[in-house]
């Protein structure tokens, strides 16, 4: 039975500690998972930044090296428009003068164009007058055309320049992401129109995945920009952007590792900070478990000592704490008593109960009175009650422990003056 009672009371004791462990515990992890969660989600806000403007700035760069080809057209178309009242004119002029003819001639000459005409305006295929590309199947070829505005918001005449499959796969060459050799210009349907690898006949034909080719046909004629993550032999990402110039796109394909290698730079303070977190964490972890350690070995030497003295002297010790209203006894209690005393000391009245009624108004009475330093201990004969309801006469030392003026303690002994007598019937 006294085994027992020791290692309830040593368990109980310690519920705080081992509640704030395994709190600590749970914070650390929480916190662990959560640093992750963020570090990644920054890794990834961090990618998508990147990309995008990567992808924007793919785009302007094409966007402008087709822009150059179309200066040229609409120089041509710009010298003479203003001097004719309507089409036919405009466009028998653009067709029949020698001089014109010989002029698109040597600036097709110039720019690389296999030729340079014009031709009257059909809005269907530039609406409104915008600037369009136009590939050619049968020729491989790419028209640009280029309508010229007559000066009263009327477009009379198209300038057009025809540019050979290999000169616009030339033009639309661009570096992206550190490298230019998987850049394509295609259309909405994945035909390759320029680039580097013009080889590529389809875009599609990169992807072995077909559900992957209909995302991305699908993604690629809904979306004006964006990436799509593919994997293949290995994890890339496809870019795209449509071009300012009808429906064509340039597509780049880049390897996840050129990405993450760009973005390193930018997460490499996140994982110094979480490193940091978690190095700060375990540290705390292992000292409140090494302090955890040394007050439990604390507690238990200091309890040591307590029963060594209480033997010794042949008196019982206890120690009360006031907040939590709990009393503790040296374990020779069971020898003094032949029980083991409850523990709460006042009841619900605010009755104090030192092993019995009278013995507790005596306490009562002293702890009310002050200590000083000539008398740090109080002391007073008291009434003890034995297991067969005997009293037996006891003489209590004690002393207060006091915080922001309140008893917050109470230790002493008590001088066990005749002990109890077993009952004559056993």
């Amino acid at each position: 039975m006294k085994e027992k009672i020791k290692n309830f009371n040593i368990a109980k004791s310690n519920i705080g500690i081992i509640a704030a462990l395994i709190v600590v515990v749970a914070i650390i992890i929480s916190v662990i998972v959560t640093i992750i969660r963020d570090v990644k989600d920054e890794t990834d806000d961090q990618t998508k930044s990147y990309i995008t403007q990567a992808v924007s700035d793919m785009k302007t760069e094409v966007n402008n090296a087709i822009a150059k080809k179309m200066t040229v057209l609409t120089t041509i178309g710009s010298m003479t428009s203003s001097d004719y009242s309507d089409a036919s004119s405009l466009y028998e002029f653009y067709t029949t003068n020698e001089d014109m003819l010989s002029y698109m001639a040597s600036c097709a000459e110039v720019s690389d164009f296999i030729s340079i005409s014009a031709v009257l305006y059909d809005d269907e295929i530039t609406p409104s007058g915008a600037k369009r590309l136009v590939y050619d199947s049968e020729n491989d070829e790419i028209y640009l055309y280029a309508p010229i505005d007559s000066g009263d918001e009327n477009y009379y005449i198209t300038i057009v320049g025809v540019l050979s499959k290999e000169v616009f796969s030339e033009i639309v060459s661009v570096t992206t992401f550190g490298q230019s050799d998987n850049t394509y210009v295609c259309d909405a349907s994945g035909i390759v129109l320029g680039g580097r690898q013009t080889k590529v006949e389809n875009i599609n034909d990169l992807f072995s995945s077909e559900s992957f080719i209909k995302t991305f046909t699908g993604t690629i004629k809904s979306k004006k920009s964006g990436y799509l993550k593919y994997y293949g032999s290995h994890q890339m990402y496809v870019c795209f952007a449509k071009l300012s110039y009808g429906k064509f796109y340039v597509v780049t394909l880049v390897s996840a590792s050129n990405i993450e290698e760009s973005v390193s730079g930018i997460t490499e303070n996140t994982q110094k900070l979480m490193l940091t977190v978690l190095i700060a964490i375990t540290l705390m972890f292992v000292y409140i478990v090494y302090f955890n350690y040394r007050y439990l070995l604390y507690k238990k030497i200091v309890r040591e000592r307590l029963n060594i003295y209480a033997t010794q002297s042949h008196s019982l010790s206890f120690d009360y704490k006031v907040v939590h209203n709990k009393a503790d006894y040296s374990d020779n209690v069971l020898d003094f008593l032949g029980y083991y005393p409850k523990r709460e000391l006042i009841d619900k009245n605010g009755n104090i109960d030192v092993l019995s009624k009278e013995s507790g108004e005596v306490v009562k009475n002293l702890l009310k009175e002050p200590f000083n330093e000539d008398e740090p201990y109080k002391s007073c004969d008291i009434n003890l009650i034995d297991v067969f309801g005997n009293e037996v006469a006891g003489y209590l030392r004690f002393s207060v422990i006091k915080k922001n003026k309140k008893v917050v303690r109470v230790v002493g002994t008590i001088k066990i003056i005749k002990q109890f007598v077993k009952d004559s019937r056993e």
